[in-house]
């Protein structure tokens, strides 16, 4: 494995920088989609920091350091979107492009410098999830250049001064640890497979540098090892998130492809050590994530970096004829996904394995779109604090946030001032306090939740509350306006007409406090 600079002049990779650009734009030419959670939290982040660059940049940057040891998700990600959003705006566009040029292009830029050009070709069309996942705006796709680029680091064969660039390497892995959070279960398999390679080549002087330039930052930053990594019971406040194990494999099948799983591996030679270490991290990290809970979309670029490692360092693939039968599976593995197949909302959903990878790439498009941004626009009229009782994929605050800046891509991001943030998971949010500071409630029938009904207690008794005869509901008046979304989801809105009593309260969060003991028990 050879590191050649010169190698982003290619062909091969400035046509990938063009495609991925020229996909994104195409993205939103077609797309009537909202977002929210995961793939629109640093949109958010980003559009706020953005302000601050050059207006306040001191404040900022301290902003930036402080949530490193204080935040969950911290800035670190959304530092050069906001950057680049300062200058092109907060659009959801820019936003999208930001992260494909800052974060996916610099992960092919690395791919391409340590390989031929047909290996390169084979290794991003084996991966299509990477481009998707990066167009419909998870950053994380930046923790995979990291990870990358630390393992190459790691292993490769320097002329001079080899062991030293493993304190980059370590440096580097622990950068993936601070990016997101939950790329730890890759540093503790990197490390795992880092020790495995220093008794096998015996390469203890390596091994040595690289946890100097891990354990340096680790104990500077030791805050956020002991407050954020390992500061909360994340197996507890994420059990709501956890599936049955064959939810969780045929989920990854949904997104890699048996086939060319298998052929990435079964491609590993015993002493090719480069793929091996690759599949070595793949096989760790997987077991470690589902001890916490299950897999996300997003989740699935924790094996992105090492199932790279894995087709760079196949040496079979050098060999003509292996050569073509790998470049024709690969074509057909990144075309697959656009095939007509039967698609899936929801994990636990999906009822068969997916031969190749089976995820929906085609620009979203909600049928509801005009009823959504009547309700985002009826909500900002009522200028009165407002929470929204419900969680599902259809309607949930942080969709109706972003429902207008998302359905027009190109406009500046712009949320609802009033909308309140609510609980919405039970154990990881808690009791849903925020609707007593509420002037405005908004319910729906049925109750819109996207988890197991008795793991969302907090947002479906409030829901049915509000709408039903109870103590709670008596400070409050239903008024006329109704809103039908997709899914036959008809949304009512509520106005407090006065403060809740003592009593009234006590009645709603002792209601639910009682349920969550029936279903513990």
């Amino acid at each position: 494995m050879s590191i050649s600079v010169r190698a982003l002049k290619s062909w091969a990779f400035l046509a990938t920088v063009l495609a991925v650009n020229l996909l994104a734009v195409l993205y939103f030419q077609f797309s009537r989609n909202v977002y929210f959670w995961d793939n629109a939290g640093y949109w958010q982040l980003s559009a706020y920091l953005s302000d601050l660059v050059f207006t306040r940049p001191l404040f900022f940057i301290r902003q930036v350091l402080s949530s490193v040891l204080t935040q969950d998700y911290n800035y670190i990600p959304a530092t050069p979107i906001a950057i680049f959003m300062a200058i092109f705006g907060t659009s959801r566009i820019s936003f999208t492009l930001a992260v494909v040029n800052l974060y996916l292009v610099p992960l092919y830029a690395l791919i391409r410098m340590v390989t031929t050009t047909r290996r390169y070709i084979i290794t991003v069309l084996m991966l299509p999830m990477l481009p998707f996942l990066a167009i419909i705006g998870f950053l994380d796709v930046g923790g995979v250049a990291l990870a990358f680029g630390a393992m190459v680091l790691y292993l490769h064969e320097w002329p001079k001064h080899g062991n030293k660039f493993a304190v980059l390497a370590g440096f580097l892995l622990f950068g993936v640890t601070v990016f997101r959070r939950w790329f730890i279960f890759f540093t503790i398999a990197f490390c795992v497979a880092v020790l495995v390679h220093a008794i096998y080549t015996k390469k203890i002087k390596r091994m040595l540098w690289g946890m100097l330039g891990f354990g340096v930052p680790m104990l500077i930053f030791h805050r956020f090892v002991f407050n954020i990594l390992l500061g909360a019971n994340y197996a507890y406040i994420y059990s709501a998130y956890r599936f049955p194990l064959s939810v969780d494999l045929l989920f990854t099948l949904f997104y890699f492809g048996l086939i060319p799983l298998v052929m990435i591996f079964a491609c590993i030679r015993r002493k090719n050590l480069t793929a091996l270490f690759g599949a070595l991290v793949c096989v760790l990290t997987y077991p470690l994530f589902l001890l916490i809970q299950s897999f996300g979309q997003q989740h699935f670029l924790l094996f992105a970096a090492p199932l790279a490692l894995i087709i760079v360092g196949t040496e079979e693939i050098r060999q003509l004829k292996r050569a073509h039968i790998a470049l024709a599976l690969a074509i057909v593995t990144f075309l697959s996904p656009f095939v007509p197949q039967a698609r899936f909302w929801h994990p636990r959903d999906i009822d068969r394995v997916s031969i190749f990878p089976a995820f929906n790439p085609y620009p979203g498009v909600r049928q509801d779109a005009e009823a959504l941004m009547e309700l985002a626009n009826f909500v900002i009229d009522l200028e009165g604090p407002t929470v929204v009782l419900a969680s599902s994929f259809v309607l949930n605050p942080d969709l109706l946030n972003n429902a207008i800046p998302s359905l027009n891509a190109r406009a500046p991001f712009v949320g609802i001032d009033n909308l309140l943030w609510i609980q919405q998971v039970d154990r990881r949010d808690g009791v849903p306090y925020s609707i007593l500071e509420a002037d405005y409630v908004i319910t729906t029938v049925p109750t819109a939740l996207h988890l197991a009904p008795d793991e969302q207690l907090v947002v479906s008794m409030p829901n049915e509350a509000m709408l039903a005869d109870t103590p709670f509901s008596a400070a409050f008046r239903r008024l006329d306006r109704t809103f039908q979304l997709q899914g036959d989801l008809t949304v009512y809105v509520f106005e407090r007409t006065r403060p809740n009593t003592a009593e009234e309260i006590d009645w709603l969060f002792d209601s639910i406090r009682a349920a969550w003991v029936i279903r513990d028990s």
